[in-house]
């Protein structure tokens, strides 16, 4: 494993104090995960309780935005023992952000699973770990509670994903703008951006949200953390490569209702249909260029006849 090219080793060790440890010892690189936009990188270095490791997120944007959520999130889940918020804190001039570690995996790991020794248990996880989801959502939404017009935001945040628009027919990319471009006024909190499983890390007992933030908001409706995260278990259910979740396809239902039953409050029916259109006009495969979407995978076809269904719901009461 290969150390980050444009990040000192004592720009790391900096970092490690701030966080409160002591940085003794040789950082050693423990692996790395790719991302869309970033990657995260594991290390591990030795202070005076042993071997204590963390995570690198390199790439992407947004490093002052995602601490000030992370602030926002440990407050909120401060009185209460089911949750672990990292410390955490960006390296300059790079960007990067330096992470507490948490040991749990996150929860598209365990959705990936083969098939487990006790599919009871495993289910009984499952469920728990869905109902901590909604009960972190529910704590960080209640942080801020304001009227807003989102219709300024949900613009940029189409406009800035041209590679996807254009792979809408230019009768979609209308109906898209004009209802992302109406006036929407609605009650918004405080928002994580990208509450997805892979964000999400859960051990047997306890949760932790890590990657907060997208470029565009930090107030958005709340039910844009909803969609993500139900649409992210839903992915997980259909196209899963192993046989535990494809045995279990009712469990994925079971996830959902137990992450929205912890949330709690009225799922408004306008707010979840435009978050769920943009959330899979999100996963349109802008890597492949290509418009004829029989030459995408099934995954990105699935998600583009989701957001046609979708699109087409809010095109009839718009």
């Amino acid at each position: 494993m290969l150390p980050v090219n444009d990040i000192d080793e004592n720009e790391i060790r900096s970092a490690i104090t701030r966080l409160g440890f002591v940085a003794q010892g040789d950082i050693t690189w423990v692996s790395s995960t790719k991302r869309l936009y970033s990657e995260i990188r594991i290390l591990e270095i030795e202070d005076a309780d042993g071997a204590r490791k963390f995570l690198l997120k390199t790439g992407g944007d947004g490093a002052n935005k995602n601490l000030a959520l992370n602030d926002i999130a440990r407050v909120a889940c401060a009185d209460s023992q089911r949750f672990f918020q990292p410390r955490m804190t960006s390296i300059e001039p790079s960007g990067s952000i330096l992470v507490e570690y948490f040991s749990g995996v996150s929860l598209s790991e365990r959705l990936r699973y083969r098939v487990p020794h006790n599919p009871l248990e495993w289910r009984r996880k499952m469920l728990l770990s869905a109902a901590l989801a909604g009960e972190w959502l529910q704590r960080f939404h209640r942080i801020s509670n304001e009227q807003r017009d989102v219709a300024p935001q949900l613009t940029t945040y189409v406009t800035n994903r041209t590679e996807r628009l254009v792979l809408l027919s230019k009768e979609l990319q209308a109906d898209l703008l004009r209802i992302v471009r109406t006036e929407f006024l609605t009650k918004c909190s405080v928002s994580h951006g990208d509450f997805t499983p892979q964000n999400i890390l859960v051990d047997d007992t306890s949760l932790c949200v890590i990657d907060f933030g997208v470029r565009e908001w930090d107030v958005m409706i709340p039910e844009w953390d909803l969609a993500s995260l139900m649409i992210g278990m839903r992915r997980a259910s259909m196209f899963s490569p192993f046989e535990a979740v494809r045995w279990l396809p009712f469990l994925m239902n079971a996830c959902g209702n137990s992450f929205l039953k912890s949330y709690g409050g009225e799922l408004r029916d306008r707010e979840y249909q435009v978050a769920l259109a943009l959330r899979h006009f999100t996963y349109l495969p802008a890597e492949s260029g290509s418009p004829n979407i029989d030459e995408w995978d099934p995954r990105s076809q699935w998600h583009y006849r989701e957001f046609c269904r979708i699109l087409e719901k809010l095109s009839e009461v718009s």
